[in-house]
C-alpha cells in the first residue's frame, strides 16, 4: 500500500483546495477586486457583497482549510511515529469540509441564510473531526524538541471556533459576527499551523537550528493569549462599541506576532548544514513573513494606534493588510511548503524548479500592487485601477502553483531526471527505524 492509501488519499484535500481557489477563490476575487477598481462590473447579476463573501469562504474554508488539513494529515501522523488508526475519518472530514465550504460559497451568492446554516454545521462536523483526530494524535508520544505541538493544537481549536462562528452569522441576528469569524480562521486557526509548522520545516529544510522549546512555549502563550483578546473583543463589538478594548488588542496582536516572526528570523544555519533545494523554499519564506510583518503592522497594528488616538484605520488599508496576510503570508507559505515537501510526500521530484522561481515573483507583485491601496489612502487616486492588477496576478499565481504540483504529482513513482533547471534531487532520508523521515 502506497503512502497516499495509508492516509486515506490525502492528495484530495490537495485537489479540492485547487478546485476552490481557481474558481470561487483567486478566480472571484479578481473579477471582484476588477468591479471594485474599474469603471465596469465583472459579476454579472452578482452582487459585490455577495460575491466577496463567497470568496472569502472559498479561500479560507476551501482552499487554506483543505490545504493545512492535507499537509497535516501527512505530517503529524510521521511527526508522532503513527499510522492512522481511522482512515475512514480522513475522508469524513474530506467531505465535510469540501461540502460545508461549498455551501457556504453558494450560500454567499445566493444570500440563502438557511444555506448558510446548514453550511455552517457541516464545516463544524468536519472541523471538528480533524480537530479529534489530529489532537489524539498530539496527545502520543513525546513531545517534539520545538513544541510545535501547543501551536497545532491551538489551531486546530481555532478552526472550530472559526466554524461555530460561521453558524453564528448565518443565523439573522448573527451577521455582525462574520468580522471575528475571520478573525478566528486567521490569526487563530492558519497563522498557529503556519507558524508551529515553522518550527520544525525551517530548521529541516533549511538548515537551521532549532528554536529553544522553551522560547517557543513562551513565544505561543503571548501570541495565544493576544488572539484571545482580539477575537473576544471583535466578538463583545457585535453588539457593544469597545474602541479603547480593541485598541489595547490590536496593539498587543501586533507586538506578539512580530516577536514571533522575528525570533523565528533570527534561527543561524548548523555549521557545515546545506539543505537540498534551500534557496528556493528560502525565498518564499522570507518575502512570506515580511508580508506577515506589515500585515501585523498596517492591520491590529494600526487598529490598535488608531483608536488609541480615538480615530479609524482607514478600510482600504485595513483591507490591504488583510490580503498581504491572506495572500503574502499564508498563501504563499502554503505554497513555498507545498512545492517542496509534497513531491517528496508522494515519491516524486519537483517538475520545474524555474516555474517555482516564476511563482514567487508574480505573487509577491500581486501582494505589492495590491499594497496601491495604501498610495490611495495617501491621496494618489489616480493609482486606483491599477489595483485590478493583482487580482489578476494572484490567480495566475495559484494556475502556475497549480500546474507546477499537478505535474510533480504526476510524476510519482515514474524514473525521471531532476526538477527542470536544477539538478537531481537524493532520495528521501530513511530513519534506522525503516521509516521515512519526516519532513
Amino acid at each position: 500500500m502506497d503512502t497516499d492509501e495509508k492516509a486515506g488519499g490525502t492528495r484530495f484535500f490537495f485537489i479540492a483546495g485547487l478546485l476552490f481557489a481557481l474558481t470561487f477563490g483567486a478566480g472571484l476575487g479578481a473579477l471582484v477586486l476588477a468591479t471594485k477598481t474599474l469603471p465596469a462590473s465583472f459579476l454579472g447579476g452578482l452582487s459585490l457583497p455577495a460575491a466577496r463573501l463567497a470568496h472569502g469562504h472559498a479561500q479560507v474554508f476551501g482552499f487554506v482549510s483543505l490545504f493545512v488539513m492535507g499537509v497535516a494529515l501527512h505530517v503529524v501522523p510521521r511527526l508522532r511515529g503513527l499510522e492512522l488508526a481511522d482512515p475512514g475519518a480522513v475522508r469524513r472530514i474530506l467531505v465535510l469540509q469540501t461540502a460545508g465550504a461549498l455551501l457556504a460559497v453558494a450560500g454567499g451568492l445566493c444570500d440563502l441564510g438557511w444555506l448558510n446554516l446548514l453550511a455552517g454545521i457541516l464545516l463544524v462536523a468536519g472541523t471538528t473531526a480533524f480537530a479529534q483526530l489530529m489532537l489524539g494524535m498530539l496527545s502520543r508520544g513525546t513531545p517534539t524538541a520545538q513544541h510545535l505541538e501547543s501551536y497545532l493544537r491551538a489551531g486546530c481549536l481555532w478552526l472550530v471556533v472559526a466554524a461555530l462562528l460561521a453558524v453564528a452569522s448565518a443565523t439573522p441576528w448573527g451577521a455582525s459576527l462574520r468580522a471575528p469569524m475571520w478573525e478566528a480562521a486567521l490569526w487563530g486557526f492558519a497563522a498557529s499551523w503556519i507558524l508551529g509548522m515553522s518550527l520544525r520545516l525551517l530548521p529541516v529544510h533549511l538548515g537551521l537550528e532549532s528554536l529553544p522549546g522553551a522560547v517557543a512555549d513562551r513565544l505561543w502563550l503571548y501570541y495565544q493569549s493576544a488572539v484571545v483578546v482580539w477575537v473576544g473583543v471583535a466578538v463583545l463589538e457585535a453588539w457593544v462599541p469597545l474602541a479603547a478594548s480593541r485598541a489595547v488588542a490590536g496593539v498587543a496582536l501586533a507586538a506578539a506576532g512580530a516577536a514571533v516572526a522575528f525570533r523565528l528570523g533570527r534561527l543561524e544555519r548548523r555549521e557545515g548544514e546545506d539543505a537540498i533545494g534551500a534557496a528556493g523554499f528560502q525565498g518564499f519564506v522570507v518575502a512570506s513573513y515580511g508580508w506577515l510583518v506589515l500585515a501585523l503592522a498596517l492591520g491590529p497594528g494600526a487598529t490598535g494606534v488608531m483608536g488609541a488616538l480615538g480615530g479609524h484605520s482607514p478600510p482600504l488599508l485595513a483591507d490591504f493588510a488583510r490580503h498581504a496576510f491572506t495572500l503574502g503570508f499564508l498563501t504563499q507559505m502554503i505554497m513555498g511548503v507545498a512545492l517542496r515537501v509534497v513531491p517528496i510526500f508522494a515519491g516524486a521530484r519537483l517538475w520545474s524548479t524555474r516555474l517555482r522561481g516564476t511563482l514567487l515573483v508574480v505573487i509577491n507583485l500581486a501582494v505589492a500592487l495590491r499594497g496601491l491601496q495604501v498610495a490611495v489612502v495617501l491621496e494618489y487616486e489616480t493609482l486606483w485601477p491599477w489595483i485590478a492588477l493583482s487580482g489578476v496576478l494572484a490567480f495566475a499565481a495559484f494556475a502556475l502553483f497549480t500546474l507546477n504540483l499537478v505535474m510533480s504529482l504526476r510524476s510519482a513513482g515514474a524514473p525521471a531526471p531532476g526538477p527542470r533547471g536544477s539538478k537531481p534531487m537524493p532520495a528521501t532520508p530513511v530513519s534506522p527505524a525503516g521509516r521515512t523521515s519526516v519532513p
